[in-house]
């Protein structure tokens, strides 16, 4: 950061253009993959959540089968694999 700011005191007729340049290439590739990242986002987002709801699920089953002591009923029931 104290390097590119030193080249910007020193050089600023010579850094203004590259990094105008610099900057109308990155608004390039943010225009071309911004589709693609609002997509990706929504699907990890709707994924996530659904990781979170089925954790939360378990752990109230878990909690159920502890509270009313059904530990012994359970293990009779479920398969022991």
């Amino acid at each position: 950061l104290v390097v590119v700011t030193l080249v910007i005191i020193v050089y600023p007729i010579t850094i203004t253009p590259v990094l105008f340049i610099l900057g109308f290439i990155v608004l390039i590739i943010y225009k071309y993959f911004r589709s693609s990242i609002k997509k990706r986002g929504k699907i990890s987002q709707e994924v996530e959540g659904s990781l979170i709801q089925k954790i939360i699920e378990s752990i109230g089953g878990i909690k159920e089968i502890k509270i009313m002591n059904l530990k012994k009923v359970s293990y009779q029931i479920l398969p022991k694999n």
